[in-house]
């Protein structure tokens, strides 16, 4: 059975975009409570 994700499409792109316009992976981590490992994963997809 496919474990259902936490986060929205929406909020995955908002997340991406503010990586691509500078914003640190470990800044977005500590700001929106994200492992920095999904965050990474986000930003290769």
């Amino acid at each position: 059975m496919r474990k259902l994700g936490k986060w929205d499409t929406t909020f995955k792109e908002t997340i991406v975009e503010l990586y691509m316009a500078g914003t640190s992976v470990q800044t977005l981590s500590e700001d929106y409570g994200i492992a920095k490992a999904t965050i990474y994963t986000w930003i290769k997809k």
